[in-house]
């Protein structure tokens, strides 16, 4: 391996090629101790190299990140399995956490490669048994973050910043089939991105690396010599086949104003904003006390709206308030955890309380009527949703100032 020191982020070259080659032999049938042997040398030959240069294998660009934790996994598991890492030190925190999500972005960008070509395997969870084994390994580590936050007296919700996103995108991915879409995305993604890369002359080629995440950017690309990493907000999960060309378009420089005003017109609608709201939910082992806001008790609201139009018969969800301010969306309903999400935005006295009553009201018609899937798709707001939403007393009120954001102040 040869590293090129010229540069301000180190970047072994022959690393990628590697852990390529192992893979290859891996399929060939090389023996377990001759794999491990090969990736052991490679993987001290990395970390010698870091050493050296007062960083971490954590540091190196994406795709001699990835190819230095595959050459991990296997020097010391077996090679004809493919594992993801698992959190298993005591402190639940960045480390740990962000390195076990960073295996389980590798392991879904590997499964969506896969369903390219097989779109069949593309709709449901359950029927996947690949899929359906990561969905069940992302809910532990979820649990096993919540269980040694509790183990320590504290909450996820306590974590600093990037160890929480971390968390929260695991709690947003154990719903079957939002895991499922964002396997179809990140297929559709690498599709965009490689018929770019046919078409242009003179663009960027080798591996076109995409990520789905829960970050403050809405995209962000670095162009590296074994290719392209593009990492997208989890927002985009599902978005038109055109705002995902235009992502992987600008990734690949091939940015105009045209696909920068659809990515940004997205990111403005109100799909886009239900799922960042939904991401940003509190974790569902926080104390119930935390329905109680700074106005609005929303368990006293629950109970209101739960008598007045469904008879008391539903079953209490969890009640949180967002973590930050929303302009567009103001409530989300997560059926995995059973968790009603209003944004904090709303828990002011300048909210009529009708207005967060019926936000409440319309998460619980959610929980109420499930969801309709139809090839596949998901759909909430059906007529009969939208006929019921209708009955609510206060109903043209309410919407009068949810149309009208400029009312809506903290």
């Amino acid at each position: 391996m040869r590293y090129n020191g010229r540069m301000a982020r180190l970047i072994i070259r022959g690393l990628v090629r590697i852990a390529r080659q192992v893979e290859k032999e891996i399929a060939a049938g090389t023996s377990r101790v001759e794999i491990q042997r090969q990736a052991a040398q490679a993987v001290g030959q990395v970390e010698q190299i870091c050493r050296k240069h007062g960083i971490t294998p954590h540091d190196l660009p994406a795709p001699s990140r990835r190819a230095y934790q595959r050459l991990s996994q296997l020097r010391s598991t077996r090679a004809q399995t493919s594992t993801v890492p698992q959190v298993t030190r005591k402190n639940p925190g960045r480390s740990s956490l962000i390195q076990a999500c960073a295996g389980f972005h590798q392991e879904l960008y590997k499964l969506a490669q896969e369903r390219i070509n097989s779109p069949t395997q593309n709709a449901i969870a359950g029927l996947d048994p690949a899929l359906e084994d990561l969905l069940g390994q992302i809910r532990e580590q979820a649990r096993a973050v919540e269980a040694r936050c509790a183990r320590q007296g504290s909450q996820p919700t306590r974590l600093p910043a990037p160890s929480r996103r971390a968390y929260q995108w695991l709690r947003f991915l154990s719903d079957t089939e939002i895991l499922a879409g964002h396997v179809r995305t990140l297929s559709r993604l690498v599709e965009a991105g490689r018929r770019v890369q046919t078409q242009q002359k003179t663009g960027l080629q080798g591996e076109f690396y995409v990520s789905l995440n829960f970050q403050a950017s809405l995209y962000r690309a670095r162009h590296v010599p074994e290719g392209t990493d593009l990492q997208v907000h989890e927002g985009f999960l599902d978005a038109p086949l055109e705002v995902l060309d235009a992502l992987a378009a600008t990734a690949l420089s091939r940015r105009s104003a045209k696909r920068t005003r659809a990515i940004r017109d997205y990111a403005d609608s109100d799909a886009f904003a239900e799922i960042a709201l939904a991401l940003d939910a509190d974790d569902p082992t926080a104390e119930q006390s935390s329905a109680r806001g700074q106005c609005y008790n929303l368990k006293d609201l629950f109970e209101e709206v739960n008598q007045a139009y469904f008879a008391g018969q539903l079953a209490a969800p969890r009640l949180r308030w967002t973590r930050s301010l929303t302009r567009r969306v103001f409530g989300h309903y997560q059926p995995a955890t059973d968790t009603v999400t209003i944004s904090q935005t709303l828990d002011t006295q300048s909210i009529p309380e009708c207005v967060v009553r019926f936000v409440m009201y319309h998460e619980l018609l959610h929980k109420f009527l499930g969801l309709k899937k139809v090839n596949g798709r998901r759909y909430a707001h059906t007529a009969e949703f939208r006929t019921l939403e209708r009955q609510f007393a206060g109903y043209e009120e309410a919407q009068a100032w949810l149309r009208r954001p400029e009312k809506i102040s903290s």
